[in-house]
């Protein structure tokens, strides 16, 4: 028995003797990883890096990483085995911290309203959230591997993947929009797509990263204020036009006034005439 099980588990060699390593797991733990070595040891088999926790002196769990040597007598009886054990610990705490923040992550992917995805630089899926599933009608482990030729029409396949290249090209963020038609439900979008060049963290391109947001309603909008001021356009033109006819009847009516001697009613001194004399 070495002297690194106290550095290990905080047992000197002399307090564990005579135990086995199932006594110093949980019972549950005990009961898995002593299934699976009964069957190794029934075929006199070696086994490497065997994943099971420990219960250290002072009670906290301790990941244990085993590798173990079969004994054998010379009739080619299983004495026992020789081998040596591995504290992961902080590879699996890592390990789970890296899953808390991948399921964090995916929770807030899925609960932004954009369409979110990401595409290798062959056009293939490599992820996307619940609201792209929607779009293509699809879940994301039906999605991923598979291109956008397998869920929209080829025109607009094509279009999305020349979008693709675009940013590829530029290196850089690229924006367009587009009006879609979802598979889920069937109603339609008006989306402000972007898109970008996507690199792992070594920084070697990997993809495009797509993130889309619904316009609709800021396009209808954009629509309605667009028609208003038409609307409002024509009506100033016809009340341009009205005013100046109103304007010329008084010119008239002015003029026959002065014909008959009387003073004009209407004072159009404000206006002046081309010849440079102020109207009647």
């Amino acid at each position: 028995m070495s002297d690194s099980i106290e550095s290990l588990l905080g047992y000197l060699s002399a307090e564990i003797l005579g135990r086995t390593p199932f006594d110093l797991m949980p019972a549950n733990e005990a009961a898995r990883v002593g299934a699976l070595f009964a069957a190794i040891a029934a075929r006199k088999e070696p086994f490497r890096d065997l994943d099971h926790i420990s219960v250290h002196k002072d009670g906290r769990l301790r990941h244990v990483w085993s590798n173990g040597m079969p004994i054998l007598a010379p009739d080619g009886t299983l004495l026992g085995y020789r081998g040596l054990d591995r504290d992961i610990t902080s590879r699996k705490m890592a390990e789970q911290e890296l899953r808390n923040t991948k399921d964090m992550l995916r929770v807030v992917i899925n609960t932004i309203p954009d369409l979110i995805w990401l595409k290798d630089l062959e056009g293939r899926y490599l992820a996307c959230n619940s609201r792209f599933e929607a779009f293509f009608g699809a879940t994301e482990a039906d999605i991923v591997g598979k291109t956008d030729f397998d869920f929209v029409p080829c025109a607009l396949a094509e279009f999305f993947r020349e979008k693709d290249q675009a940013a590829l090209a530029a290196n850089t963020s690229v924006e367009n929009e587009e009006e879609i038609v979802f598979a889920s439900d069937g109603h339609r979008e008006h989306l402000l797509t972007v898109k970008t060049p996507y690199r792992d963290s070594q920084g070697t391109l990997i993809g495009v990263l797509g993130i889309a947001r619904d316009m609709t309603e800021r396009k209808a909008a954009e629509q309605s204020l667009i028609a208003r001021n038409r609307e409002l356009e024509r009506f100033n033109r016809a009340m341009i036009g009205r005013e100046m006819d109103v304007i010329e009847m008084k010119k008239v009516i002015n003029a026959l006034s002065q014909e008959l001697g009387r003073k004009p009613p209407y004072p159009l001194a404000f206006m002046k005439q081309t010849d440079g004399k102020s109207a009647p």
